[in-house]
């Protein structure tokens, strides 16, 4: 349809000929580019197939120049006739390698226009066949949206040879850190030990009987993170209203008995302790949607705007019990 009406999706062209040669021209900026934009995000397939043809010499330790990689070129069968041709001219239209890095810049902010023209599409096309009602078309709506400001396609697939460039990347950082967990810690030290601290994209169980204090382990784990990282902590609860988990909140940080705090039956000292506990020091901890519904649809939305408002990270470990 774009074609038949003269339009083209948004791309750079002469962006993405900067950063392919700029990787030619200097192969040590490979490692800073690989890092900043992905092989789908390049729109003319000639640059994508010297793209991936570059990220796989440079994941198994090969020179990289012009004549190294055309000839890997051919091995990989993504070689034409035009090919050698098109790969001087990158290199002699490249202005410079020093700025490669907002070349890329630009790449992927094209890239993440043609993924919300497309996802546009798709929500168009949702309303306007019906599939489902109003709320359940606004959450995907909004789950489509999300994943572009989060930079990935939800369930989406990656080579291997992208994830593995970030486990040793993680192995590095760990190796220079001088010991330690790698994890968010727990503000349990034996915990801390067996599960490595709180890593991003897991999802930790918490089970127990009931009446063994589940939530009130998960709300001191969400406090002493909130305190110690300086990080935002949500908290979402299927049977508790957010005035129960702050008055948790309360009772744990100023050392006072909960059944105290809620019938107001408190001493001065006890006053004292549970009335400026939260003007010691600013904690980050929000209390999320206490209606007993499913999970997923109710939290989305609102984990949504609180990633977005308070920059938490792509991915969080998770803490249910």
């Amino acid at each position: 349809m774009e074609e038949l009406l003269g339009r083209q999706p948004p791309h750079s062209a002469p962006a993405e000929q900067a950063v392919i040669g700029a990787m030619l021209i200097d192969p040590s900026c490979i490692p800073d580019v690989i890092e900043k934009v992905k092989s789908d995000e390049f729109y003319i397939q000639a640059n994508r197939d010297i793209f991936d043809t570059i990220f796989a010499m440079f994941s198994y330790g090969q020179s990289v120049d012009a004549v190294t990689v055309l000839e890997q070129m051919k091995v990989r069968g993504v070689y034409k006739d035009t090919t050698q041709q098109y790969l001087m001219e990158v290199m002699q239209v490249t202005p410079t390698a020093a700025n490669v890095l907002k070349y890329a810049a630009i790449v992927r902010d094209q890239a993440l226009l043609r993924n919300l023209h497309t996802a546009a599409d798709e929500i168009n096309t949702m309303i306007f066949e019906g599939s489902g009602g109003a709320d359940a078309m606004l959450e995907a709506a909004e789950r489509k949206i999300y994943a572009l400001r989060q930079g990935r396609n939800v369930g989406g697939l990656q080579p291997i040879s992208m994830v593995i460039q970030r486990v040793y990347a993680n192995l590095s950082e760990a190796a220079s850190s001088g010991g330690g967990i790698p994890g968010l810690a727990t503000g349990l030290p034996d915990l801390d030990q067996t599960i490595l601290g709180l890593n991003a994209g897991e999802l930790i169980l918490i089970a127990a009987r009931p009446g063994m204090g589940k939530t009130s382990l998960a709300l001191n784990i969400a406090l002493h993170v909130g305190k110690t990282s300086g990080k935002t902590v949500a908290v979402f609860s299927l049977e508790m209203a957010r005035e129960q988990l702050t008055t948790r909140l309360l009772a744990g940080e100023g050392l006072v008995d909960s059944q105290k705090l809620l019938t107001g039956k408190l001493s001065a000292d006890e006053w004292q302790r549970d009335g400026y506990p939260h003007r010691r020091q600013p904690v980050a901890v929000r209390c999320g949607h206490e209606r007993p519904v499913p999970p997923h649809p109710e939290s989305w939305p609102c984990r949504h705007r609180l990633s977005a408002a308070h920059a938490v990270g792509r991915q969080r470990p998770r803490l249910v019990e």
